[in-house]
């Protein structure tokens, strides 16, 4: 009839709409699949990249990542827990206090990682003013979990505690500590004091696995 299209017509029509369709539909799957492909790839790199700089020395700590921290000279001062440790501590109002320069990274790294941290006393009145202070001073509300405080009485103990908890970086002033876990941690920073500063220098070229690094304080 005139003014209607011819039966090929309609049928090359029916095709391209078919092919139409198809095409339409493989496009949108591609993107599909594209952009599953670049959200997995996403939070692969989230889970993976994200990391923080506290100080040169420090190289980059994994956000996320099992830290441990032995508080001993490097969050409190040595001296102090010694005194609470003593027998007349028991019966004094003397309080513990974190270092100056210690404060603000152990609040970063209890916010980004998953701190554990160990200290080497043994009285109860140390355990009691250790956890006292942290919470006094926002570390348990920053992120670090009070059951992650641990205690150990021996300086073997530290390193016995951070090999079970298999840390990606341990933080220490003991050098005997350091050294023995080389073999077992990753990233090792020490923390020199006036009394392990040569000793800690010469660990750094030392044999083992792990890198160590030193640094002043965790400022």
């Amino acid at each position: 009839r005139e003014g209607m299209p011819s039966p090929s017509l309609r049928r090359y029509s029916g095709v391209g709409l078919f092919a139409l369709a198809l095409l339409l539909i493989w496009t949108i799957r591609r993107w599909r699949r594209t952009n599953a492909r670049q959200v997995t790839e996403s939070a692969t790199a989230d889970e993976v990249a994200p990391q923080i700089t506290l100080k040169s020395g420090f190289r980059r700590i994994p956000v996320r990542q099992k830290v441990t921290i032995v508080s001993n000279d490097t969050v409190f001062d040595s001296m102090a827990l010694a005194a609470l440790d003593s027998a007349a501590a028991v019966s004094s109002s003397q309080t513990l206090s974190i270092l100056p320069s210690a404060l603000a990274p152990l609040l970063e790294i209890a916010r980004t990682c998953d701190l554990y941290l160990v200290t080497q006393c043994s009285s109860d009145a140390a355990e009691e003013a250790v956890r006292a202070t942290l919470k006094a001073e926002g570390v348990i509300d920053a992120g670090l979990n009070a059951i992650k405080v641990l205690f150990c009485e021996t300086e073997s103990g530290r390193g016995s505690i951070a090999r079970q908890i298999e840390p990606t970086m341990h933080v220490d002033s003991s050098v005997e500590v350091l050294e023995n876990l080389r073999p077992f941690v990753a990233s090792l920073i020490g923390v020199k004091t006036p009394y392990n500063a040569v000793r800690l220098e010469a660990a750094v070229a030392g044999p083992g696995g792990g890198v160590l690094a030193t640094v002043d304080d965790l400022r």
